[in-house]
């Protein structure tokens, strides 16, 4: 009897230090794998306890995300009557030497630092000889201004555009592309508060009235 007691007892105990395992198993389990079989201490979200040890149970944040401002690039404007050129004696259709005029027109705006816009305008013409002209090099000035809004000009500048027609034509092109603008940004948007104005200013002159392009 007593045997068979001591084999009981035994019984018991091993019985006992089987769940005690079984129970440290599965508290280590729940502890070091989350949902789906993932260690949370690899995701760095602050919510395991690996986490809490190793980082003193801060939090990861993420940074503020940057604000930028929403802007639109001023509208580029032709002044009237400065879209076309003519040279030599402009009276009679036989003493025009050429005829130089703008094609087109391009701009890009950058801006910088959140308080300054950086402008890039480009303009593309055209040079066709007139019944007095002749092959060669020509040249055609070409003019880049900002205005502000009431008036005020804030930027001009004046560029030689030089164009050449070979023996075997009667025309040329020419592009003068500017990309030294810099403008100070205020509350308002840049598109409202600025005009960029283009023409063929041979007299480094502009016209108080604008035509829209």
């Amino acid at each position: 009897m007593l045997v068979e007691k001591s084999g009981s007892l035994r019984g018991v105990a091993l019985a006992a230090l089987g769940l005690s395992l079984m129970a440290l198993a599965g508290c280590g389990s729940s502890s070091l794998t989350g949902a789906g079989g993932s260690d949370p201490t690899v995701a760095g979200d602050g919510s395991g306890w690996g986490t809490a040890i190793l980082y003193g149970g801060r939090r990861f944040t993420e940074p503020p995300p940057t604000e930028k401002r929403e802007y639109t690039c001023p509208a580029v404007e032709i002044l009237e009557g400065t879209v076309a050129l003519r040279s030599g004696d402009t009276g009679t259709a036989r003493g025009v030497g050429y005829q130089a005029s703008i094609r087109d027109t391009a701009r890009e705006c950058a801006l910088v630092a959140d308080n300054r816009l950086n402008i890039k305008v480009g303009v593309q013409g055209r040079l066709v000889l007139g019944e007095s002209g002749k092959p060669g090099t020509y040249t055609v000035p070409v003019r880049v201004a900002v205005r502000r809004t009431g008036g005020e000009t804030v930027y001009s500048k004046l560029t030689t555009a030089s164009v050449t027609v070979p023996a075997t034509d009667t025309q040329g092109t020419f592009t003068v592309i500017d990309d030294g603008l810099s403008l100070p940004l205020s509350a308002s948007d840049p598109g409202d508060e600025y005009t960029i104005l283009v023409g063929l200013d041979p007299q480094g002159k502009s016209t108080p009235r604008n035509r829209r392009r």
